[in-house]
């Protein structure tokens, strides 16, 4: 059944997004996984492992932010522990797909969003970094993240076999 309103329309594309990162993912040996790549950033972004760790914990945190705009809690969870393996790494993402963007999804898909308008489109959060965002761009800028570290670890990956 396909996925409705503007909301359903977000979700499709991280969907796509998170298809996209695991078809990266899945062409990967477990020591490619975690590799050190760049050892002079922070620790969130030195290995393709560790930054399926910093997705699926600023994923979490985006939707937070959501709910937040609503006045609603969810779930706030990061973990420390970085994937060591690829089946690790793909089973993160998945649950961050399944206990956050899917349980959005259905406690925010029977909102009439056309209805009182204000009441949804008027509400901003501010982030910890201090961007303030809409609904709509809370979302998608947690499509753009992935998008981004995606587009980083294909940069890594192609750089590996130009050298090898």
């Amino acid at each position: 059944m396909p996925r409705k309103q503007w909301i359903g329309a977000i979700v499709d594309e991280y969907e796509k997004a998170f298809l996209e990162l695991m078809q990266l993912l899945n062409t990967l040996t477990n020591q490619e996984l975690t590799q050190i790549r760049d050892p002079t950033t922070d620790k969130d972004c030195e290995s393709i492992a560790s930054v399926i760790n910093h997705i699926t914990g600023s994923g979490n945190y985006y939707i937070v932010f959501f709910y937040a705009l609503f006045d609603k809690k969810h779930k706030e969870y990061y973990s420390n522990t970085i994937p060591t393996t690829t089946p690790e790494a793909i089973q993160a993402l998945q649950k961050h797909w399944q206990e956050d963007i899917l349980t959005m999804y259905k406690d925010f898909s029977k909102y009439d969003w056309t209805l009182d308008v204000d009441k949804y489109w008027d509400k901003k959060v501010e982030t910890r970094w201090g961007a303030i965002y809409d609904a709509e761009g809370i979302l998608e800028h947690a499509i753009v993240h992935i998008l981004r570290h995606r587009r980083q670890i294909s940069h890594w990956i192609k750089k590996q076999k130009i050298s090898t």
